[in-house]
């Protein structure tokens, strides 16, 4: 019960998750690796100016919010790849229905953008 009552729904500003061009290109295609930026209140202060129950309560309210999330999502096509356990950001491959989903749930998603692999770069030349 302690978890679900940190995630505060509704707490958001309100504004719909901003969604990357490039996600919506890809799931149209099918499936697209994303990071999902969460809405969590009390991830808001950086854990190195935090007590150790305080960073607790900031973990217990991330995982509860990826919770929430991964309940939504039911019954729409996704995969999590990632939990992450200090930042408020699930990594996870989405379709299309999921996509929509997501953008339904302003009270806990801030942000969805292309889960990227960063490409090595070119060694230095000789």
């Amino acid at each position: 019960m302690f978890l679900l009552a940190c995630v505060r729904p509704g707490a958001s500003d309100g504004s719909a998750p901003v969604v990357d061009p490039a996600v919506r290109h890809h799931v149209s295609q099918g499936s697209v690796r994303v990071l999902v930026e969460l809405r969590v209140t009390e991830a808001a202060q950086p854990e190195g100016g935090l007590s150790a129950p305080e960073v607790t309560r900031r973990r217990a309210a991330i995982a509860a919010a990826q919770s929430t999330v991964e309940q939504r999502l039911a019954g729409t096509r996704f995969t999590v790849h990632r939990r992450y356990e200090t930042v408020p950001i699930l990594a996870m491959e989405i379709g299309a229905d999921a996509l929509r989903a997501l953008e339904r749930m302003s009270d806990l998603v801030s942000r969805v953008h292309e889960d990227a692999e960063a490409t090595p770069s070119p060694g230095p030349s000789r």
